[in-house]
């Protein structure tokens, strides 16, 4: 079969004399490469500073995509282009030496110019591109989910056993009971691990209060509308489980992931292909347990550019979530960002109204 990779030419700038490429390590590269080869181009959600130079201006969400290119002598390289900015930034990784340049390499820049990044301080590509790559820690989460059931010599107690697990991840507040019958109804097709949160806690909420369990049947009709056209359409029976705080709605599959996220205001929906694979009962559900341990509140908010909480300020401006509730714009925060003007709503008539997909 004949290569169809992307060949890109170059006009490469001039290094400044002394300056230090900037080289992303083996590790990374390899990172890069395998999630690639699993998955084909991928997109990968991160937070991007809102200024690179001051951590504490807050951060935004921001996207990935990358695909496998090759430069015009055949040189394989990673094409990554980061909507982090006002504008799309585009980089290049060399997966081996060119030129003069060794594997690992970062180049940055618009069109066929492009500079190589370095470990200058008066760089700032270099201070994007430290952001920029934080989303490699988030491939390494995904690439570390257990893939196997079988017992391992570093298993985490909360993550295998579920007793340990519903004794570490307690609710925010308890919710509506969720009766034996619907339990019944979803065996054998959500985790266990989830039926034995409704079990003890109802749709309750977590992560102080951001994050809140849902009956499934419920959103069956605006998930089937968002992933219309997406990588996920056709792929498996997915559902509904929980939805945070800003609308964000969490979901597992049937037979396969457990790590799904469709987001309303960025009309993004966010999978790591590698997780798109059949899956046993079992992995689902230590792959549920090892999701649910390691989120954070802070992994379900957004801040302001002075740094500020927008969920606790929202929070105190027009209350807290009563059941149901998610915070969500209202006509003018449409137009303005959708962080700007949240009022509360019941969530389903929020997602109804929107019709973000």
């Amino acid at each position: 079969m004949a290569d169809v990779t992307p060949r890109l030419s170059i006009d490469l700038q001039p290094l400044p004399v002394g300056a230090e490429p900037w080289r992303l390590d083996p590790e990374e590269l390899s990172i890069l490469r395998r999630t690639l080869d699993e998955t084909g181009d991928f997109q990968q959600p991160y937070a991007a500073l809102v200024d690179p130079d001051d951590a504490d201006a807050g951060s935004v969400d921001a996207y990935v995509e990358v695909s496998a290119v090759q430069l015009e002598d055949g040189t394989p390289a990673i094409l990554i282009e980061d909507d982090g900015a006002e504008a799309i930034t585009r980089y290049v990784v060399l997966e081996r030496g060119w030129q003069t340049l060794p594997a690992g390499t970062l180049l940055q820049g618009a069109g066929p110019g492009m500079a190589v990044v370095t470990l200058a301080d008066d760089d700032a590509s270099g201070m994007q591109a430290q952001g920029m790559l934080g989303f490699l820690d988030l491939l390494v989460a995904a690439l570390a989910l257990p893939s196997s059931a079988e017992p391992r010599p570093d298993a985490d107690p909360v993550m295998d056993d579920p007793g340990a697990f519903l004794e570490a991840f307690t609710p925010s507040t308890i919710g509506v009971p969720v009766d034996e019958s619907t339990r019944t109804h979803w065996r054998g097709r959500l985790p266990d691990t989830l039926l034995a949160l409704w079990q003890r806690d109802g749709l309750a909420r977590y992560l102080e209060g951001r994050m809140m369990l849902v009956r499934p049947e419920c959103y069956a009709t605006v998930l089937a509308t968002a992933l219309v056209g997406s990588p996920l359409e056709g792929v498996d029976t997915f559902h509904v489980y929980a939805i945070t705080a800003f609308g964000q709605l969490l979901v597992c599959g049937e037979n396969t992931a457990v790590e799904i996220i469709v987001d309303p205001c960025h009309r993004q929906v966010a999978a790591h292909a590698s997780m798109l694979a059949p899956s046993t009962a079992e992995e689902r559900n230590a792959r549920l347990r090892l999701l649910l341990t390691l989120l954070e509140v802070h992994d379900f908010d957004v801040t302001d550019a002075q740094g500020r909480s927008v969920y606790a300020m929202t929070r105190d401006r027009v209350g807290a979530l009563a059941a149901g509730e998610i915070y969500t714009p209202d006509l003018a925060g449409l137009s303005e960002g959708w962080e700007v003007r949240l009022v509360r709503q019941d969530a389903l008539e929020a997602w109804q109204t929107l019709r973000p997909f």
